[in-house]
C-alpha cells in the first residue's frame, strides 16, 4: 500500500486489512508449529493460499536452497509480525 492509498483509505478498509494480517499471522504461526514437529504437509495446508504459493515457488526456484523448511516457515512467520 502506498502512502497516498493509506491517506485516502477508509477506516473500514483499514480495519479489514488489520484483521486479514492477523488471520495470516495466526495461520503462519500454526504452520510453523507443524513444521517444527516435522509435519510439512500439514504445515503447507495450514498456510493461506497465496503464502503457500510463494513458499512453494521459493523452494522450486531454489532461492533459499541453503535453508530448510523450518527456517523458511519461521522467516515467513516473522515477516508478517
Amino acid at each position: 500500500m502506498s502512502v497516498s492509498d493509506a491517506v485516502i483509505t477508509s477506516p473500514d478498509k483499514i480495519s479489514c486489512d488489520v484483521l486479514d494480517v492477523g488471520k495470516d499471522q495466526r495461520m503462519s504461526e500454526r504452520a510453523l508449529e507443524f513444521a517444527l514437529d516435522g509435519k510439512y504437509t500439514a504445515a503447507l495446508k495450514a498456510l493461506r493460499d497465496d503464502t503457500r504459493e510463494w513458499w512453494l515457488e521459493t523452494i522450486e526456484n531454489g532461492e533459499d536452497a541453503s535453508c530448510d523448511a523450518v527456517t523458511l516457515f519461521s522467516d515467513q512467520s516473522k515477516t508478517i509480525e
